[in-house]
């Protein structure tokens, strides 16, 4: 029988290298670690460097071989006096590598250089959260174990490995964290969860069971050292009740909404009650004002022509229907395409990309020429003839009802929030209402029989009757192996603290609010985020512009045209690319886009009847077209 090192794949017994006082120490939710010392000097050449991989195995009489242990050489503390010398070898488990692993997830963020979003691995995490979706406490624990092995850390896990509840908890955002400490905060609602670390795998497999499902260990009296046990009635909670409150935002709309999930007694004064904040729905729109008048198709007779071009042109104004003869009249449409058969014209509004799916429309010509008798003074009554009258319309079939007016409302973001999870209430209960307890058992033998370890429950024979099913989760186990004292330490995870029933509570303090997954697998925008992934939310609107309005430019007309003087200064600056209303320091952008036919618009020269005298203006305007 004999205890053996490996080093750099070789097996040596410890007595051929001077090795004694090994002593071994598990724990749940912690780094499990063996010590031993050398009788060399103690200013000798270390067996093992620094962070260097040594396993340790225990060969009985059949030359039977079972690994113990498996970790990296840590702190190596050196002693030296009169009377001995020794050096202190220090090896930690794969869970002081989770220690300092920080643990990250991807993330799509936005990179300037590429143009476009690129996976990032980011230090900010979003615990019990996939790109996806949920995770359930399961899923959690080994995304981090996968991610820490990834990134070089010596452990596994498995699908069976990791058997907890199948529960997903809420989202909690962190940053900066490490491996084992995530794996703590997706533990810490459970008091029934031991944790462990299997050996005898290469590499070593992180393990998670509950309580019920841990394998049970006796002790009986007489027989260990000592006991020590204390039943931890004050631990169960009657009751669990937890409120989940979400802020939803839609639009400048704000709202919250409370539900409640609860096991046990709730009625019970010291039942615990957690407030947990979730991501609530989320939604930005934009809207569009219209207002619509009937379309010109309906313009049937000469009577309803009249009265609508006496409404439409300033040039008819002061005129009757009577005093209107229409010589022709037609509608087209402004791009030369098939004209569309649609309800209404659009008055005030337009209509933008977003509503053109819902809304039909057609830019369309109205052209009429006819003539008519205006009254002169000091002329007489004079015979008129217009020669074409052309107004642009916007047809479109929107219905916007008996006002005419409409507001229609598009969402072009939208995010479900935080599903509340389903079930947690109880399965926080069912864990936490289970009866502890708590205590020390130490046991001295001949050899230390390696038979208890964290993930066993602990019975104890020979006492009260309760003991002998008490089923006491086993948290830490240390070995003083050359002197067969087994120390055992049982109850509840000692990272819960709930002497006061306050942890659940603190629980739910510390969660940080997280977002959905959309929240990592997108970009909001926000400072940062590249323009072009940016969606203008605004609302549009006001009258239509003036360029709906035209008159032919080829006939001479009586027109009397006013002028009121205003104190502003109109200037048009090459420079500035615009037309600048100094006083009022806005400028007016000229846009060719905006033009709808090809041409140019320029001063241009035209004669016009003022009072009975012929006169030239200049006009900025294009040729003239139909």
């Amino acid at each position: 029988m004999s205890w053996e090192i490996q080093i750099a794949g070789q097996w040596q017994s410890f007595a051929s290298l001077g090795l004694k006082d090994l002593k071994l120490q598990y724990v749940s939710q912690d780094a499990d670690s063996a010590t031993f010392s050398s009788t060399t000097d103690f200013d000798s050449e270390a067996l093992l460097a620094y962070r260097t991989e040594a396993s340790i195995r225990y060969v009985d009489a059949d030359d039977n071989a079972t690994l113990w242990f498996t970790g990296e050489r840590t702190t190596l503390p050196r002693n030296g006096g009169p009377r001995s010398e020794s050096i202190t070898y220090r090896l930690d488990g794969p869970w002081a590598q989770l220690e300092r692993c920080p643990y990250e997830q991807e993330w799509a963020l936005w990179d300037s250089g590429a143009g476009a979003l690129v996976a990032t691995s980011h230090a900010r995490v979003i615990l019990n959260q996939s790109t996806t979706g949920k995770y359930t406490v399961a899923q959690q624990i080994k995304a981090i174990v996968d991610y820490a092995q990834s990134k070089g850390v010596n452990i596994q896990a498995t699908g069976a490995s990791i058997a907890v509840a199948d529960v997903a908890l809420p989202s909690d955002e962190r940053t900066d964290v490490m491996c084992a400490e995530a794996i703590r905060v997706v533990l810490r609602h459970f008091t029934n969860v031991v944790v462990s670390i299997d050996y005898s795998t290469t590499p070593p497999t992180l393990c998670c069971k509950q309580r019920a499902s841990c394998t049970a260990a006796s002790v009986t009296i007489p027989g260990p050292e000592s006991v020590s046990i204390t039943r931890r009635d004050d631990l169960a909670p009657p009751g669990i009740l937890i409120r989940y409150e979400q802020l939803h935002q839609h639009d400048s709309n704000t709202f919250r909404t409370l539900v409640e999930d609860s096991a046990g007694d709730t009625a019970a004064y010291d039942c615990v009650k957690l407030t947990v904040e979730l991501a609530g729905t989320r939604s930005k729109g934009v809207e569009q004002y219209v207002r619509v008048e009937s379309l010109l198709a309906l313009l049937d007779t000469d009577a309803q022509k009249k009265t609508w071009l006496l409404s439409h042109f300033k040039v008819l104004s002061g005129l009757v229907a009577d005093d209107i003869t229409i010589d022709s009249f037609s509608v087209a449409s402004a791009g030369g395409e098939a004209l569309q058969s649609l309800s209404y014209v659009l008055v005030a509004g337009e209509i933008p990309p977003w509503l053109q799916a819902t809304v039909n429309h057609q830019a369309q010509v109205v052209t009429a020429s006819l003539s008519y008798e205006r009254s002169v003074t000091d002329v007489g009554t004079v015979g008129v003839t217009e020669e074409p009258l052309v107004y642009r319309v916007m047809a479109v079939d929107a219905d916007c009802g008996v006002d005419g007016e409409r507001t229609y409302q598009q969402t072009i973001t939208e995010d479900a929030g935080e599903p509340i999870p389903s079930g947690l209430a109880a399965a926080l209960y069912a864990a936490w209402s289970e009866i502890h307890y708590d205590g020390t058992i130490a046991v001295h033998a001949d050899e230390c029989s390696g038979t208890i370890r964290p993930g066993n429950v602990i019975n104890i024979q020979g006492g009260m009757a309760e003991w002998q099913i008490m089923r006491a989760l086993v948290q830490s186990v240390t070995e003083d192996v050359e002197h067969g004292r087994t120390s055992i330490t049982i109850g509840p995870p000692r990272q819960v603290t709930i002497d006061d029933l306050l942890a659940l509570a603190h629980a739910s303090r510390t969660k940080k609010y997280a977002g959905d997954y959309s929240y990592r697998a997108s970009v909001e925008p926000g400072p940062g985020a590249d323009p072009a992934q940016m969606e203008n939310i605004a609302t549009v609107g006001g009258e239509l512009p003036g360029e709906n309005e035209g008159r032919g430019l080829g006939v001479m007309k009586r027109i009397t045209m006013g002028y009121q003087p205003k104190k502003k200064k109109i200037k048009i600056d090459p420079a500035d690319g615009g037309i600048e209303v100094e006083k009022l320091n806005k400028i007016i952008k000229i846009d060719p886009e905006l033009m709808p036919h090809d041409g140019t618009i320029q001063p241009r020269e035209i004669q016009v009847c003022e009072d009975g005298v012929v006169k030239n203006i200049m006009l900025l305007c294009s040729e003239t077209y139909i």
